[in-house]
């Protein structure tokens, strides 16, 4: 009996010692691109663990991965191999032994490391992972704190600890850290070896995004006109010198060149994209409405139910100074660029447009293109830089 007994212990030691070996592996991970901006890993020394495949990927925590894939989201363990299969618009870091993650807009839900669901939260709003043993949810737009056996908390005093606590975004100890300078980008270890470098593009590729985007048309009338307090463009009017064949004549005009390839400018990166033209060709001097220079402009697809629904969304400053209008004059346009996204579904596209922000909408013809779900409801995290830009993005 004592015999089994050491047995058995020496067989959780050795257990427990595997699986801290293989969470120790997997934290060991760093995620890469190549450059055709597909996503892997390598470990320490710089070798490639997982190739670069996946749209995008997360960070190891509980030996598994978030990764998307043909526009949805699965996990991965270090050694590449999908355990729980790609079937959500949006996942989440395991964090504390639970991840959540997303199946639409209205469908979200903790899993365990094998997928399963270990408790339901009907009607509770979620967006966080847990944090020393709660997350916090919303319900009758109240807040409530969850604990890991999915019991409910409604002590406010509790509630606002929580609140006030500086949520971990990473407790894990990196031996890498990322750095960017003029001359380099990349990884470096604590001997500030250069470990892997960010790779030259030498193609451009398509937008591939699983968020809604915060609106790209920018523009100002002149360097002359003035607004006070509110952000400006250097986006400025041009003159129509050609004739500008089917332009209706009594209203402004949204154009989407979409038979040809332009770029598109993200902070990091240039990706492919079209050009968009916004013609006056009246007769009349009009009144635009912007918000710190961003026209009330949004890209729509043909949805499932046959209605037009955006994939832009256009944030609320906190400013009143953001708000402002300029002149468009007669026989002048903008242009504009957007993304030409790339996704695991094809759609009709136009764009919208609310000359005052409020009011009646001009659309631009329909064009082809191809989203992931995401971009049919997910908006990215709450981030202000500052108080003069205090937006959703």
């Amino acid at each position: 009996m004592k015999s089994l007994t050491l047995f058995l212990l020496f067989c959780l030691l050795t257990a427990k010692s595997i699986a801290q070996e293989q969470e120790q592996e997997a934290n060991s991970l760093y995620p890469i691109y190549d450059e055709n901006l597909k996503w892997g890993f390598i470990n320490e020394t710089g070798d490639v663990i997982i190739k670069p495949q996946y749209e995008v990927v997360g960070y190891f925590s509980s030996g598994l991965s978030p990764v998307r894939s043909g526009g949805k989201y699965g996990y991965i363990n270090s050694n590449g191999q999908v355990i729980i299969p790609f079937k959500f618009d949006f996942a989440m870091n395991f964090s504390e032994g639970y991840a959540l993650v997303s199946e639409d807009s209205t469908t979200k839900y903790f899993i365990d490391k094998s997928g399963n669901i270990p408790f339901k939260l009907d009607g509770i709003s979620l967006y966080h992972g847990f944090n020393k043993g709660y997350t916090i949810g919303y319900k009758d737009y109240n807040s409530v704190l969850i604990d890991t056996d999915g019991k409910l908390v409604y002590n406010k005093k509790k509630i606002d600890r929580y609140n006030k606590k500086k949520r971990k975004t990473n407790s894990v100890k990196r031996n890498l850290i990322f750095m960017c300078d003029e001359k380099f980008c990349g990884y470096l270890n604590k001997d500030s070896v250069k470990i892997w470098k960010i790779p030259k593009r030498t193609t451009l590729s398509e937008f591939n995004i699983d968020y809604k985007t915060s609106g790209f048309f920018y523009a100002f009338s002149s360097p002359k006109e003035r607004c006070y307090g509110c952000g400006r463009s250097s986006n400025f009017l041009k003159s129509i010198k050609n004739p500008i064949d089917s332009i209706e004549e009594n209203k402004p005009v949204l154009k989407v060149i979409d038979n040809e390839i332009d770029t598109f400018y993200t902070y990091t990166n240039l990706y492919k994209g079209h050009k968009v033209y916004l013609y006056n060709t009246t007769k009349d001097t009009l009144i635009i409405s912007a918000q710190d220079s961003r026209l009330y402009i949004k890209v729509q697809v043909l949805n499932a139910e046959n209605n037009w629904q955006d994939i832009d969304f256009l944030p609320s400053s906190w400013c009143g100074n953001s708000y402002h209008e300029f002149t468009f004059p007669p026989n002048t346009y903008w242009e504009f660029r957007i993304p030409k996204y790339h996704g695991s579904k094809k759609y009709k596209m136009r764009l919208s447009f609310q000359p005052k922000g409020e009011g009646d909408f001009i659309y631009s013809d329909t064009f082809e293109g191809e989203i992931n779900p995401g971009q049919l409801w997910r908006k990215g995290e709450y981030g202000p830089s500052n108080f003069m830009d205090p937006y959703l993005y």
